[in-house]
Formats: structure tokens, C-alpha cells, sequence
């Protein structure tokens, strides 16, 4: 009886959540197709809070047990845990909401697309200085990661045996570990140099820059193969369709297929490609699985959604009686992991996602979402508190880089857009800097340029972060 109770909760929850958020997105001032911040964090929010805990209730989960997916059923999916993690879900939404209107969002100008006219003069010298940051970045990255590869064995290595290296013992120790996070800056500026080639000042020198940016796009991916995450390496595919529908102004059908057909691709095939050598698995048994069950498939890709609900479920009913509150302790943490842990010989404590890790039987790391890491931090205030500071960083975020025409613009904008919103299921802040650093030195770099741009007299004001009326 107690659990029917727990899953009609469970269930009304996620109705009334699923209404909150349509609702909100629906009186939005704003175009119904158009594509900003707020928009595509309410879709991440949707997916993990809704659509997980009913599918939970629905579909019979009992084929995981004593297989890698056995943590998710350490709390019954009707149970208490599921219930107040419901609750958790509405207040952290309703927090978003809040902090976001608080700090102007939906204000006046907001989402409005800036045209940007050629602007021949300045947009010489614009050029000019972005091209040099591109390649600086981009140089910059290459090199951390030749050393970082010649200091694991080579580029073999670095690849086929990407999942190990995301163990707590990695197959190789080296004190250069932590170029792995300076190496996405060619990441950075593979993105900048995207925006620049769709400039018609690159269309007459097409060879010379083709070449950085294949080489660029090359070194990006190696990293994100290393990192042996498919989000990351979805959400980087995903940019550059996305700047294009920014760019427009609307949402194109033929876009959001395609995006979901890629992101469905990458996690249903993605653990086979990284662990083709440590774990011994075969593709070509993955894709012969999923053409005989489709429906498998689908709970497949599910299931890669399922560790924020289920996180905080457990979270619920561990914290603080068997787990300490953190006071978010976790964020002054997360600049001391910026600090090299085997070149410095010292070790840092640990972070929230792999005290959560901990509390499962689990093989590899379980991340802990943004509702989860304001329950650790400080229960249900620490819920309202974070996420409410989170919405505001969304507004903030909308006015410091609005949408324009220009690729340059574009392209960075949609890259801040996927980072921040799927910050909803990757909470941990020590998990900025592996998917983030990059994105704020390019954007630090570009203020930069933009200030220097504004001291010499130009005929016509900056393109980079125009500022809303």
C-alpha cells in the first residue's frame, strides 16, 4: 500500500513538473522555434525529471541486476527515495524560474537577433586579432596534448585505451596528467576558427586555413575519443548545428532530427567504441542487438539519463543521517583540483561525485546533478539556494552573449548554450574544468579583443557581445 502511494506521488509529480516547465516555456515572450538558454536547459530538466521517473514506473528494470547497470536499483523506483526526490525536482525548477526572472531574464531586448552589417574596416582588424587568438589556442592545445600522449605511450594508447584511463588506477601514471585538461583549448580555437571561415575575409584564403582547421578538429577529437564520454563528444558535434540555427533565428525540423539522431547514436554505440579494448566488447554484436530489439535500444539510450533522478532518490534518504552535509564544499574544491595532483605530489580530498560513487555498487563514476549537489550541500535550502543562483546565471549568460548573425558570435553562443544546460545533470563543479575551461579562456580572450577593438577609433561599434538595449 505504502508503495502505491510513493509511485501515485511519484507519478503526479512528474505530471505537474512536466506542466510547470510547458507551461513557463509556452508563456515565454519570446519565438515558440527560437533557441536560447533557458529553452534548452527546460528540455535537459524535462528529460532527466520527468521523463525518467515515469519511465521508472513503467518499464521493468530487473535485466540490469549483477550487470554494470545494478546501481540503479539500489533505491526501489517506487519507494520513498523517488518520491521526495519528485519533490526535490519541483523545487529546483521553481527555483530556476525564479532566479532567472529575478535577474532580468525575459526582460526587455532579450533573445532579440542583432544583426551584424558588414562593417569592412573594423571587421579587417577583428579578424585579424581573432585569428591570432584561434591559432594560439589552438597551438596551445596541440602541443599539451603531444606531450601528454608521448608521456602515456603514444597516440595507441591514448585511444584505444580511452575508457581505462577514466578508472581510479589508469593504465599509465604520469606526472603530465594535467595537460589533459589544458589540451581542449584546441577545442577552443577550432570554434573560433569555424566562426572566422564563414567570414567572406577567409573566403579567398581557403587552403591555408583549411589545414589549421582540420588539423584543429583532428586534435579535438582525439581529446574528447581520450575522455571516453559520449556526452562531451555529442555536445561538441551538436555546436556547430546548433550556431547554424542560431543563426537563423528558428528551429529547423531537419536540424532537431538530425541532433537527436546523433546524440541517440553516440550513447547507444558510444561504450562499445571507448571500451573496444578494455572491456573486450564488439560493435558489430551491439549493432546486430539493435536491429533485432529496438525497443532494448531505447532503454538503452534511457537509461544514460537515469543517474540524476536515481542520485538524488538516494541522496534523499543518506543525507545527512549517513552523509554529511557539504556546504558546498564542493566549489572552492573544485579550483583545487586545478592544481596538478601527481606533478605537486599531493592529494586532493574528494569530490561529490565520487562520494556518491561510493554509495553504489557501481564500476565506473556516477556524477552527481545540480538538485543532488544542492541536497548534499545543504538539503532542501541548499536545493533552493543553488538552483535559484542558477537560473540567475542563465539570465546572466543570455545578456553577455545575445544572439546575433554573426558565426563568430554564433558558434560561441551555442557552445555556452550545451555546456550550461547540460550542467543540470553534471552538478560537480570539479567538472567545469574538463568540459569548460576552454570555453572560458576563449570568451576571456574575446573580451579582450572586443576592449582593445573599442579604444581604436572605429567606424562602427564592436560585433563581438553587443550589448541589449
Amino acid at each position: 500500500m505504502a508503495s502505491l502511494v510513493s509511485q501515485t506521488l511519484i507519478v503526479l509529480q512528474a505530471l505537474l513538473l512536466g506542466a510547470v516547465i510547458l507551461g513557463a516555456e509556452w508563456r515565454r515572450p519570446i519565438p515558440r522555434r527560437a533557441v536560447d538558454f533557458f529553452r534548452v536547459t527546460s528540455v535537459v530538466y524535462f528529460i532527466c525529471f520527468v521523463v525518467l521517473p515515469l519511465y521508472l514506473q513503467i518499464d521493468d528494470q530487473s535485466d540490469v541486476r549483477g550487470t554494470a547497470w545494478g546501481w540503479l536499483l539500489k533505491q526501489p523506483f517506487d519507494g520513498t527515495g523517488f518520491a521526495y526526490a519528485g519533490t526535490l525536482s519541483l523545487i529546483g525548477y521553481g527555483a530556476v524560474l525564479l532566479g532567472f526572472h529575478l535577474a532580468g531574464g525575459d526582460g526587455p531586448g532579450q533573445l532579440r537577433l542583432v544583426p551584424v552589417g558588414p562593417v569592412e574596416p573594423l571587421r579587417g582588424r577583428d579578424t585579424a586579432s581573432l585569428l591570432a587568438v584561434s591559432m594560439a589556442l589552438g597551438v596551445t592545445g596541440l602541443a599539451c596534448l603531444t606531450v601528454y600522449t608521448a608521456s602515456i605511450g603514444g597516440v595507441g594508447v591514448l585511444v584505444l585505451q580511452a575508457a581505462a584511463f577514466r578508472l581510479s588506477e589508469p593504465p599509465v601514471i604520469t606526472p603530465f596528467a594535467f595537460l589533459k585538461t589544458l589540451s581542449p583549448m584546441v577545442m577552443a580555437g577550432m570554434f573560433l576558427l569555424h566562426g572566422l571561415r564563414s567570414r567572406e575575409h577567409l573566403a579567398g584564403r581557403p587552403r591555408r586555413w583549411t589545414i589549421a582547421y582540420v588539423t584543429f578538429l583532428v586534435g579535438s577529437l582525439l581529446i574528447l575519443i581520450h575522455q571516453a564520454g559520449r556526452f562531451p563528444l555529442a555536445m561538441f558535434l551538436l555546436t556547430f548545428p546548433l550556431a547554424t540555427v542560431i543563426r537563423s533565428g528558428r528551429i529547423r525540423m531537419r536540424a532537431v532530427l538530425a541532433g537527436t539522431a546523433l546524440v541517440f547514436l553516440f550513447l547507444l554505440f558510444g561504450k562499445q567504441l571507448f571500451e573496444s579494448t578494455l572491456m573486450g566488447t564488439n560493435l558489430t554484436d551491439r549493432i546486430a542487438s539493435v536491429g533485432q530489439d529496438l525497443r532494448s535500444s531505447v532503454t538503452m539510450v534511457l537509461r544514460e539519463f537515469a543517474f540524476p533522478s536515481v542520485t538524488a532518490a538516494n541522496a534523499t534518504l543518506e543525507v545527512p543521517g549517513e552523509i554529511d552535509f557539504r556546504w558546498f564544499y564542493d566549489f572552492p574544491l573544485a579550483l583545487q583540483y586545478l592544481l596538478p595532483q601527481r606533478l605537486l605530489g599531493v592529494a586532493h580530498p574528494l569530490t561529490v561525485s565520487m562520494v556518491n560513487t561510493t554509495r553504489f555498487p557501481a564500476f565506473g563514476t556516477i556524477p552527481v546533478d545540480l538538485v543532488s549537489l544542492g541536497y548534499f550541500s545543504a538539503g532542501v535550502p541548499g536545493v533552493a539556494l543553488l538552483l535559484t543562483m542558477f537560473g540567475a546565471l542563465i539570465a546572466w549568460c543570455e545578456r553577455l552573449l545575445p544572439a546575433t548573425t554573426d558565426p563568430v558570435d554564433c558558434v560561441l553562443r551555442s557552445a555556452w548554450i550545451l555546456f550550461i544546460s547540460v550542467r543540470v545533470m553534471y552538478g560537480d563543479p570539479q567538472l567545469i574544468w574538463p568540459g569548460g575551461l576552454h570555453l572560458i579562456i576563449l570568451s576571456i580572450l574575446l573580451l579582450l579583443v572586443r576592449i582593445l577593438a573599442e579604444r581604436r577609433p572605429p567606424t562602427r561599434p564592436p560585433v563581438l557581445f553587443p550589448s541589449i538595449p
